[in-house]
């Protein structure tokens, strides 16, 4: 069990603050062989507007990933009151880390398996996996069995059309449905693939794409 501790911007002007970090983390490039460093990058912000900032520690192992702690902290000095809490979207300050630790972990991922460190990246993206929707404690998951069905659907009539990169191809597919841009890239769509597979919904030998 690993314990990472994700510092976002709460409050801030900046209306996709996800966006924001990642391509700012593009620029800086990052190296998956040096852990600490790259989690770094997980809380790295611009958001000079944002009078406060909240820090959620995970727990992660390679089946689960749980938010276990929430501290918020003032920019400019003010007290932590209940007044101040209650501006804050704990839920989304939550969603926000897990998308970076995510993205992290599956970018660290790819970046392996293009050096030639297929056992490396495989661990990373352990990580990656239970990070994608995860329901908090005690509820269910947001997505039923007929989305599963769907993405499976989706991937059997890709792989028997001869596609060699079928995830690729359903997340497409779903972002123009969901209209949801982000599922070209990040891992949620493999994440459901997977997910499928484990229901028994896709039948096969598993493709390069871990899918």
């Amino acid at each position: 069990m690993h314990e990472h501790k994700i510092t976002v911007p709460v409050g801030g002007e900046n209306p996709n603050p996800f966006e924001e970090w990642r391509t700012t983390v593009d620029r800086l490039g990052m190296d998956p062989e040096a852990a600490t460093a790259m989690l770094d990058l997980a809380s790295i912000t611009q958001d000079e507007t944002a009078p406060w900032e909240a820090t959620v520690t995970w727990a992660l192992d390679d089946e689960t990933a749980t938010p276990i702690a929430v501290e918020l902290r003032s920019r400019k000095g003010h007290p932590v009151t209940p007044e101040a809490w209650r501006t804050v979207k704990v839920a989304a300050v939550i969603g926000e880390t897990r998308n970076r630790l995510n993205w992290i972990y599956g970018r660290a991922s790819q970046v392996l398996e293009g050096k030639g460190n297929p056992e490396v990246a495989a661990m990373a993206q352990a990580y990656a996996d239970p990070l994608v929707d995860t329901p908090r404690r005690g509820r269910r998951s947001i997505y039923d069995a007929a989305h599963f069905a769907r993405v499976a659907g989706l991937y059997e009539a890709a792989v028997s059309a001869g596609d060699t990169r079928p995830v690729r191809t359903v997340a497409h597919q779903l972002a123009a449905t969901m209209q949801d841009p982000q599922l070209t890239k990040d891992n949620r769509v493999k994440a459901w693939v997977r997910e499928a597979r484990k229901r028994g919904l896709i039948h096969g030998e598993r493709n390069n794409e871990n899918g």
